[in-house]
């Protein structure tokens, strides 16, 4: 038997993304407010989406003045009216409590920056 064929399940397994709960995160969060857990390197994955561009630069700009309080950054890729963010501890290649921290939060400043959503 091949070494592939043994090794085959296992990575299978391990790079199957799966959804960081909203139990799983240190504070309890609104239903649909899952990030997710993608592998090499493990990091959380979250896209958000905005009505109005106003909403959007109100939500960036909250995320960058956290970020620079907190000194941990996470990669923002905008497109349009749609913001997704990665988080991961670089030095480790892996989530840690601080990132689960950082997905709480943002999740928490996108309900503010949203919440007047229906305007």
């Amino acid at each position: 038997m091949k070494m592939s064929d043994l090794m085959r399940n296992y990575f299978d397994e391990r790079c199957k993304p799966s959804l960081l709960t909203e139990a799983s995160l240190p504070v309890r969060t609104k239903p649909g407010m899952d990030w997710e857990v993608i592998s090499s390197p493990n990091r959380l994955v979250k896209k958000f989406k905005f009505q109005k561009r106003q909403h959007l630069y109100n939500f960036l700009n909250d995320i960058l003045h956290y970020e620079d309080e907190k000194h941990h950054h996470g990669k923002i890729r905008i497109q349009y009216k749609t913001v997704t963010i990665e988080v991961w501890t670089h030095d480790l290649k892996d989530i840690t409590e601080m990132d689960k921290e950082y997905a709480r939060d943002i999740n928490e400043i996108y309900k503010d920056s949203n919440a007047s959503f229906n305007e």
